[in-house]
Formats: C-alpha cells, structure tokens, sequence
C-alpha cells in the first residue's frame, strides 16, 4: 500500500510561473515539477513515498512570478499525505504572506491515492481598475489609502509639432533647436485621462499654459508672439484642458464610488492678471462636474471629512485642487509660483469647489537626477516630512533630467526619451513601496509612464492588506 499524490498547479494570477526549487522532506517525485505553468494553464506532478517506506510524501515546490523586473514574488507549494489518520494537507505559501490567495479542490482530499488541485491567485483577484475603489469600507478616509497617480498626466498627445508652451524652461532645450527634437523628453504619459482613469489611476497632475508661443525656432520666439487657448503643459503642449474634463465626466457618470483627484498644480500667463481664465476655468469644471465635486464648504475646510461615507452621501467624487500660479514675463523664463490662493484670494473665498494645494496637499518636489538619488530624498521625506492628517501626501516618484542626462543621450548613451526613464525608474518605484515602504503611512504614489506599470494592482494590494475593503 502507497501513498501516491497527483498534485495539479491552476495559474490564476495573470503572470507565468517558474520553476525556482524543491524541498522533498519525505518520499520522491513520480512526476517532476514543470519547469513553467503559463498564464490560465495547469501545471502538473507527483508525488510518492519511497519503496518500502511507511512515510507518506511531504516536501514543497517553490515557483516565482515577476511582477515587474524589480519585484520577484515566490509562491510556494507545500504538501504532507501522512500513513496515519492524520488528514493530508495541500497549501499555499508566498513572499510577501499576503500577496497569494489559494483554495483546493477537492477541499478535503482522502483515500491513499489523492488527486487535488490548488488554483493560485494574487490577492487581487477579481480586481476591476475601474472600480476599484467602490468596496472602500465607509470609515477609510481618502487620506489613508494608498492612490495610484499619473505624474504630467496630460501630455499624452505630444507630438513632435506641438507647440512650445510658457513653461518652456532652457534646459529642456539643451540640446534641441526645434520642438520637434524635444518632445520626446516632455511626454510623460501615453494614455488619456480616460484611459489612466479606467486602469486605476485616481490622482492626476495637471499643468496648464495659457497659450502657446507660435513659431517653432527658438530664436524666433517672443513673449509678444504667444497665441492660441489654453493647453495642458510639460514644456511643450497639444491638448486643451476641456479634454480632460471631458474624459473625467465620462469616466464619474459610469463609476459613481470612485473618488478622483485633480490637481492643477501649475498656471502659466503672459498677462498681468489673469482673473478671467480663472473664472473661466472653475465655470467650465463646474459645469462638467456640478455637485460631483467635493465643495469646501459641505466638508467644512477638512480633508479629514474626506471619508467615504461622508462622500458617498453627498454624492461627490471629484477633489479639485489649485496650485502655484507663474507670471511669464519674457521667453522661456517663467516666475516663481505662487499660491493661487494668495494671489487670487477673492475668486477662491467664492469659489468653495476649489481646494488650495499648499494648504491641503503636501507634494515636495524630490528633484533627483537619476534613481539613486531618488530612493535617498524620497526616503527623507517619508521619514522627515510626514505631513498632518488634515493634508493629503504625494509621493513623486519621478527622476527629473538634468543637463547630463540630455548631453549623455547625445552622445548615443541611455535614456533617450522620457519614455525609457520612466520604465526604469517606475519599476524601482514600485519595488520601494513594496519592499521598504509597506508599513509606512503613505497615499498618493505619482510616476511617469503608468501605462507600463503594476502601481495600480500593487496599491490594491496593499489596501487590501491593510483591511480597507
């Protein structure tokens, strides 16, 4: 009489599996391990005792998935099918312990020889981007989950004839004598608001050029030569902000318990006073967004009102937030910002739709050349700069290029577009909220080129971890 186990492997967690080892504590393998499960396939082996032996099989198979090139997650398979009364035991282990999810068929196997199959899932199982915030449990506060967001989230459409906007500042330029050569270093994403908007992305950051400079030769621009309505900016610039307006409305009228963050964190003008854009942009979102919008007022000044009962009740979903305002006064040298609110202190008393970021966001500017960097400032500000409960808290986990970077590209090195930084950079991100910033009481996570990234399944992840659901 043999103890004899046929132990089959359901991949359900959208990656491949790998082979990685085996632990065989007693027995043998009849039929090895594969050396890969694919993506909804069945991987299958065997097990036995050895010859002769009175002691049932028992050992572990451990597979690995790779997340991203940064994040490596070990699922491990465990088995014990004992000569006893004892019952046999099949489970699921994994690194990190609350990333895997598991159930088994049959979920009592007995008889000498057994057949059982364990189907293998993340945790976020069942996970639909679009919605993902609707099971929130009503005391979370907006504050306390962690956010998934998209950094310049409005250059998708940058092209090499975009225009050159008032932002541009020289060393984007640096090695460029047209647009055309530049773009390539300013488009941060390559999906719409309504695309990241539909893969999970929550927080958007948003800048805005009152207009565009019309000739496309660096000498020939003029601060007297800027034309055209206002676009969404990273230097240079294409797309009106009604777009994204536009997406966000068609996005909260088929997903009523997701809650959006908009922060308008940069406004370029030539003009002295710029009163009207103003009063023309906060009438256009209201018209888009209506009692959608989280109004000051109704939330009584206090992102701690920020909870998802409250907002539910109120029916309100998009957080709109005003930023730094910057003077243009001659080519390619935009002013200092400075707070919306401080410079145009009548249009937000009236305007309760509008939330200042310097004083309900806290969003500092890491300005790191290159990933090392990075990882030590950001590590610095989660240590040193938490912010109070009543202000939301971005992470940027961005590189920003310095003159080496484009000067390196010159001369045929790596990265040669924004594009390449980002998925490099994104991927380590990802790995430091993971690795090392897991316990840590962070919110919003902002990186470039979400498009190719998992921050949206890691963030839900982690809430999930954290008992938000």
């Amino acid at each position: 009489m043999g103890r004899n186990a046929t132990i089959h492997v359901s991949n359900e967690t959208g990656y491949i599996l790998s082979y990685v080892s085996a632990n065989i504590t007693h027995g043998k393998f009849n039929e090895d391990p594969p050396a890969t499960i694919e993506v909804g396939k069945i991987g299958t082996f065997k097990v036995g005792n050895r010859t002769g032996a009175k002691i049932g099989p028992k050992g572990s198979v451990t597979y690995k998935l790779s997340l991203t090139s940064e994040i490596m997650v070990d699922l491990t398979v465990y088995w014990d099918h004992p000569f006893s009364h004892t019952s046999s035991s099949y489970t699921l282990g994994s690194r990190p312990d609350w990333f895997s999810s598991y159930f088994l068929s049959p979920s009592n196997p007995s008889g000498h020889d057994q057949e059982v199959t364990l189907h293998v899932r993340l945790n976020n199982y069942g996970f639909d981007p679009a919605s993902w915030m609707s099971n929130l449990k009503e005391n979370v506060n907006i504050r306390n989950v962690l956010v998934p967001g998209s950094h310049d989230s409005g250059t998708y459409d940058i092209i090499p004839s975009s225009h050159l906007c008032l932002d541009a500042d020289g060393q984007i330029l640096v090695f460029a004598h047209n647009v055309g050569i530049a773009s390539q270093w300013t488009k941060a994403q390559s999906n719409s608001i309504l695309e990241q908007l539909n893969s999970g992305i929550r927080y958007f950051d948003i800048r805005i050029s009152d207009g565009y400079y019309s000739g496309l030769v660096i000498k020939d621009l003029s601060i007297n030569n800027v034309v055209g309505s206002p676009v969404i900016c990273h230097s240079v610039g294409v797309t009106p902000p009604a777009s994204i307006l536009d997406d966000v409305q068609e996005f909260i009228r088929s997903n009523p318990k997701e809650i959006l963050i908009l922060n308008f964190q940069h406004f370029y003008h030539k003009q002295a006073d710029a009163s009207d854009f103003y009063s023309d942009l906060i009438g256009h979102i209201k018209l888009k967004f209506g009692s959608k919008i989280i109004d000051r007022c109704t939330f009584k000044d206090s992102i701690e009102n920020l909870t998802m009962k409250n907002l539910r009740q109120n029916d309100a979903q998009v957080l709109i937030l005003f930023d730094q305002d910057h003077r243009v006064e001659k080519t390619l040298s935009p002013s200092t910002g400075k707070s919306f609110k401080d410079v145009y202190g009548t249009i937000y008393s009236k305007e309760t739709s509008i939330w200042s970021a310097p004083d309900f966001l806290s969003n500092i500017w890491p300005n790191a050349s290159d990933t090392e960097k990075l990882k030590t400032k950001l590590d610095d500000i989660i240590s040193n700069n938490m912010p109070s409960a009543n202000q939301l808290f971005v992470l940027q986990g961005v590189v920003t290029p310095d003159t080496s970077t484009y000067l390196n590209a010159i001369d045929g090195g790596l990265p040669k577009s924004l594009e390449e930084l980002g998925n490099h950079v994104t991927p380590n991100v990802e790995s430091w909220v993971l690795n090392d910033w897991v316990e840590k009481d962070l919110n919003i996570i902002m990186c470039d080129w979400i498009s190719n990234s998992i921050i949206t399944q890691l963030c839900y992840l982690i809430n999930k971890k954290k008992g938000l659901f």
